[in-house]
């Protein structure tokens, strides 16, 4: 259980530094305080995605401890999915007004969401993977 914890706190840490970093690429949220509520409230959204990543893939994969040895396919499933889940994200939150990019977001042609958040979990889930790996109780 202690080691889940570990996990999740690591997950909420790493995406809170992301979306803090990326908050320059999207409207402005107001003061300080506002961008760190908005930041920490993602965070938050961020674990309970990566955690549907790892459902999902558990599923696909028939073994809820797929991660432990990495191979071609799960990296690859691993990937797909976490593109699949960031675009409908960002649609969603697009689409419902929820937030909108500055003009300072790149946009990936042809789907028309930002590249960072779709990096985000592309390149945070396989960090999030080795940490979960290194943590040891």
């Amino acid at each position: 259980m202690k080691k889940i914890i570990l996990v999740i706190t690591a997950t909420f840490l790493l995406n809170f530094v992301w979306e803090n970093a990326q908050a320059v690429l999207y409207q402005p949220h107001g003061d300080a305080w506002g961008t760190l509520v908005r930041c920490s409230t993602a965070a938050f959204g961020d674990v309970v995605l990566v955690g549907g990543i790892y459902f999902l893939l558990s599923i696909f994969l028939s073994s809820w401890r797929w991660f432990e040895v990495m191979n071609t396919k799960k990296w690859i499933a691993l990937s797909v999915v976490s593109v699949a889940v960031a675009v409908g994200v960002e649609w969603w939150g697009l689409a419902s007004l929820r937030w909108a990019y500055s003009d300072s977001m790149a946009i990936i042609p042809f789907v028309g969401v930002g590249v960072a958040p779709v990096a985000q979990l592309l390149l945070l889930n396989p960090l999030i993977l080795f940490v979960s790996k290194k943590i040891s109780l």
